[in-house]
């Protein structure tokens, strides 16, 4: 196996865990609260203050593909990264 076989697949474990997890604690607090969870983003992961630099990028397309990026669910921005590692095995000889 290669290197990028190997990162895409832990990159898609990572976020079928990811998913795993949140729909085993939106089970449990729907049992407990009644409340429903949101799913994790980038955004709620770090602190604003970090994520400050996007408001000062010129290039408005790019703005809004990072401002996407970071507001997407984490897992599948975690799948999708494994499927372009994965697929990006073929285009590249190790």
């Amino acid at each position: 196996m290669s290197k990028l076989t190997l990162l895409g697949l832990a990159l898609c474990l990572g976020g079928l865990l990811t998913v795993g997890f949140q729909k085993l604690s939106t089970l449990m607090g729907t049992l407990s609260t009644g409340a429903v969870q949101e799913a994790t983003t980038i955004k709620k992961l770090v602190d604003p203050d970090n994520l400050s630099w996007i408001n000062n990028i010129s290039v408005d397309f790019v703005k809004t593909a990072a401002d996407y990026i970071i507001t997407m669910p984490l897992y599948i921005l975690l799948i999708c990264l494994g499927v372009i590692c994965l697929m990006s095995k073929y285009c590249f000889k190790d």
